[in-house]
């Protein structure tokens, strides 16, 4: 009996011992994928979307760091099927489709991921969440905060208040969620073109390039690639000329067309107004709020806080990059 009695700890401690190894390997691992993920999404968004990459994060390497521990944090929370190796895999995906800045378009801002990046898991509706992989109906609804609770995904024709709401590969428009239109097909308010065409006189029509005469306001009809190009309104109102982003310091009014100028990295956009009907709004550049400095949901612009430097969020006052582990224990 004491022969058994041993063998039994001996398996155990054998058995922990093993667990132990495994965990920082596990950690590796975890840290190699989320790296290749973050560099194929960081390579395509320089690539196509170059001026709002840059005064999003810099450069390329600031991207990688930030997004990887991005990965790290968000993509193997509760109820999670994600693994390294799928992770991997959706790297990989991520790169076959930014090949041609178009597929980069189509999965990033028109919301229709590789196949390899949309996994499912095993949290049910009503349970909090951060990330849709972490719930069965592949839906994590997080309204105006960081975390958020899993849902089913609205389809079409259903009311909607941003994307999000959205199923995917569907947009939000004027409250419904819709299709994007392709190439030649009707446009406008409540029509979404697909991310890489413009709506130019009701029709989804190619971006148009630099000095080509442009209606400047909210949709910008002008080229994302090889170098991203705003629509500047010049002396008459809403009337412009595609031309490249000017770059602004620290007070200086910015924002996108008929303003047409960006931030110098460290510095945020910010938009700014009182809310009230008819009151005027002011895009001026502000230092950018660095991660675990105090924050405040306030601004028009930066609904979640901030401004917090990409991709953080200001979550329980603080900026942060988001983690499934705080939304397992704070439900908004």
């Amino acid at each position: 009996m004491r022969s058994l009695f041993a063998a039994l700890l001996l398996a155990l401690a054998c058995e922990n011992t093993q667990q132990e190894r495994s965990a920082p390997n596990r950690l590796a691992e975890i840290r190699t994928a989320c790296t290749e993920l973050a560099a194929a999404w960081c390579e395509a968004g320089g690539r196509c979307l170059s001026e709002t990459f840059r005064a999003s994060y810099g450069d390329v390497a600031t991207c990688v760091a930030r997004r990887a521990e991005l990965c790290e944090r968000t993509r193997f929370g509760a109820g999670s099927s994600d693994s390294p190796r799928g992770v991997r895999e959706c790297a990989q995906a991520w790169g076959d489709s930014s090949k041609d800045c178009s597929g980069w378009l189509r999965a990033e801002v028109g919301r229709n991921p590789p196949k390899a990046c949309t996994t499912k898991g095993k949290l049910l509706a009503d349970e909090p969440c951060l990330e849709d992989s972490q719930c069965q109906s592949g839906s994590c609804a997080r309204a105006r905060g960081a975390c958020g609770t899993c849902s089913t995904p609205r389809e079409f024709g259903a009311s909607c208040f941003d994307d999000e709401d959205c199923a995917a590969t569907l947009v939000c428009r004027q409250g419904m969620c819709t299709t994007f239109s392709e190439l030649n097909q009707e446009c406008g308010p409540g029509v979404a073109c697909s991310p890489e065409l413009a709506c130019v006189g009701g029709k989804c029509s190619k971006r148009l390039g630099e000095s080509a005469p442009c209606t400047s306001g909210e949709e910008d009809p002008c080229e994302l690639w090889p170098r991203q190009l705003v629509c500047r309104e010049g002396t008459q109102k809403g009337v412009g000329v595609c031309v490249p982003y000017e770059w602004r310091s620290l007070h200086d009014a910015c924002g996108p067309s008929p303003i047409g100028a960006q931030c110098l990295p460290g510095l945020v956009c910010q938009t700014r107004s009182d809310g009230l009907p008819d009151s005027p709004v002011t895009q001026t550049c502000v230092p950018v709020v660095e991660d675990r400095l105090a924050c405040g949901v306030r601004e028009v612009r930066h609904p979640s806080g901030g401004p917090c430097r990409a991709p953080a969020v200001c979550f329980q006052n603080r900026c942060q990059i988001p983690d499934t582990a705080a939304c397992s224990e704070a439900v908004p």
